[in-house]
């Protein structure tokens, strides 16, 4: 969807593939935003957030993907 560009960050991304394909958008920003907890905020991921995360890619996996003309 998205074309390759190094150093995008994981808020870059939910926000550019949630432009493209609203559907995703809200699950995109919740991957986002755990992803940069742990990794930027350096907190441990726990149950929440693997489930977070889990049902983020659940509901990406069953979305009926329309892609937005830009």
């Amino acid at each position: 969807m998205l074309d390759p560009r190094p150093g995008r960050t994981a808020g870059e991304i939910a926000r550019e593939g949630g432009a493209a394909v609203p559907a995703i958008g809200n699950d995109l920003s919740a991957a986002a935003h755990v992803f940069d907890a742990a990794w930027y905020g350096r907190k441990t991921a726990d149950a929440a957030s693997y489930q977070r995360i889990s049902a983020a890619d659940d509901e990406i996996r069953n979305a009926r993907l329309t892609v937005v003309a830009t």
